[in-house]
């Protein structure tokens, strides 16, 4: 059983919730909703004993662990997945099964389940953990904190995972939860999995004065208040690939993709099968691990394009200001007007202006989310390749992000996004998405169409 009472939680001056209390007991299924940067995964932390707060009292099997610490959490077996993964990236994944196999009975039917979900989602076990797409690091995470868990707190445990992995991922933690575990979840994808969850709270959000800019939606005002982007010398990104390979596995062969300004392609695919490796390659970007083979020529210079990378790819010791300012130049000047206009499309996607002085490696994944995408707006590269930019969104968030990425679209970039979001692939036509695949090498020719 884990209970936890929330009295008064604040960064700073900034009160994140009144009181609430969630009591999960051994067996159940929770869900903590609310808000991107509301506080939720901040609980978490506080849960998990990596931060401490006056405000908020945690008892472990009736227990009091408040004031407790990291280690005497573990010890009362609160286990956490984070939003980004956290694991040894050189580790293989099957030394980091070994380490963190229960100990007990129940050793062979968490082998037998996890071996199944990481089977599905073609994780390799003999190959480095880092060598392995986001998705699919993050099922790692996910039978690692379940294996020894007696409370095990998720955060956005079906983030950035291909909707087909969604359910044996809900059955895993299924599993967890028969054999005593008491599990809580933060999830913004919930409505697409109800049945999982016993219970639901609600974040207790504090009232706060209403947004004044952008009420409704960014206008053409604030698309065009952009900086000036340099056109390309042939008027659109283009990108001619002989091939694209992964180990033995050709992805792509005699493949062209073009991107005329104002357009919009998408990259979909399972998860493992290359999407992130190939936005880095477009990009001309070095691979973290080796084993990459591509012969790519591009028509652009470095200066013209943007990677946003999945996670966002924050400086942790800056603050989230001035890592919006560094997107925002490229690392020269920033017009001030410019920087206004980015910290109010910021304040309305829901990110406070008082946030912006906190340091990036405390922000949450949604948090880190909007400064990326703001950032990506309005940087004065003319192509944007995007790798999960809705990912971490509560529903609420991506119609706003939606209509931030239709202004960059009529500013006139151009963007290649990577994406599991339904609500992106929805509104693109068939051909404005190139599907990759572990099965088959695709060819072929692909060009960018206005947002639908």
């Amino acid at each position: 059983m884990l209970k936890i009472e929330i009295r008064n939680l604040k960064i700073g001056q900034r009160l994140l919730a009144h009181e609430m209390q969630l009591e999960i007991p051994t067996g159940a299924i929770h869900l903590l909703k609310g808000p991107n940067g509301c506080g939720k995964s901040l609980l978490l932390d506080i849960v998990t004993g990596l931060h401490a707060s006056k405000g908020v009292q945690i008892w472990s099997e009736r227990r009091p662990l408040s004031a407790a610490g990291a280690i005497a959490h573990w010890r009362e077996g609160i286990r956490r997945m984070f939003q980004t993964p956290t694991l040894p990236q050189d580790l293989l994944v099957a030394q980091i099964l070994q380490r963190f196999a229960p100990q007990n009975s129940s050793v062979e039917s968490w082998r037998l389940a996890t071996r199944e979900l990481l089977d599905g989602c073609q994780v390799q076990t003999n190959e480095p953990f880092g060598s392995h797409s986001f998705g699919q690091q993050r099922m790692v995470e996910l039978a690692a904190a379940l294996a020894t868990g007696s409370c095990c707190l998720l955060d956005e445990p079906f983030a950035g995972l291909n909707p087909s992995y969604h359910e044996p991922a809900a059955q895993l933690i299924r599993r967890s939860a028969k054999t005593g575990a008491a599990i809580l979840i933060i999830d913004h994808l919930a409505s697409q999995h109800e049945e999982l969850y016993d219970h639901i709270y609600v974040w207790p959000v504090p009232q706060t004065p209403p947004h004044t800019a952008y009420e409704q939606t960014p206008n053409d005002g604030a698309a065009n208040s952009s900086p000036p982007i340099k056109a390309f010398a042939h008027n659109a990104a283009s990108w001619a690939i002989e091939h694209f390979s992964i180990g033995e596995r050709v992805i792509l062969r005699n493949t062209k993709i073009k991107l005329p300004p104002g357009t919009l392609l998408l990259l979909t695919g399972g998860n493992g099968t290359g999407k992130s490796t190939l936005l880095r390659e477009l990009g001309g970007y070095e691979q973290p691990w080796a084993g990459v083979s591509a012969r790519i020529t591009r028509n652009f210079t470095p200066e013209e394009l943007l990677l946003s990378p999945q996670p966002p790819k924050l400086v942790g010791e800056l603050t989230a200001a001035q890592n919006l300012r560094l997107m925002l130049g490229k690392g020269g000047a920033v017009n001030a007007a410019i920087q206004a206009q980015a910290r109010s499309l910021l304040e309305w996607l829901g990110f406070p202006a008082q946030r912006l002085q906190a340091r990036a490696e405390v922000l949450s994944g949604g948090e880190a989310g909007m400064i990326a995408l703001v950032g990506a707006k309005f940087s004065p590269s003319s192509a944007l390749l995007m790798d999960e930019p809705f990912e971490s969104f509560s529903p609420q968030l991506v119609e706003r992000a939606l209509a931030i990425l239709e202004t960059m679209l009529a500013s006139g970039k151009c963007v290649l996004a990577s994406t599991h979001h339904e609500q992106l692939t929805q509104l693109a036509a068939p051909a404005q998405i190139i599907n990759l695949s572990r099965e088959e090498t695709l060819s072929g020719s692909w060009e960018g169409k206005p947002f639908a």
